[in-house]
């Protein structure tokens, strides 16, 4: 697994046809990831594409992306 950055950010878990299974936000992406992992996270099953970004202001940023998802698709990440 490539070294994910240690800082605050937001990420998404897509399926393997890049549909956009869970949104999240942290202040420690590779703290996070390793957390999904080890706990063995039933939406993992399903995951196939890990995306993310840094952000000093994650709680927002993860907002501002699920009414973005919402406008868009009509409902929550599944």
């Amino acid at each position: 697994m490539t070294n994910l950055p240690k800082e605050p950010g937001v990420y998404e878990l897509a399926n393997v046809t890049q549909q956009v299974i869970f949104l999240g936000g942290c202040q420690n992406l590779d703290l996070r990831l390793h957390q999904h992992l080890y706990a063995k996270d039933p939406c993992l099953s399903r995951a196939w594409h890990f995306r993310f970004e840094a952000s000093g202001e994650p709680d927002q940023r993860l907002k501002e992306l699920l009414d973005e998802y919402r406008n868009e698709h009509g409902k929550q990440p599944d």
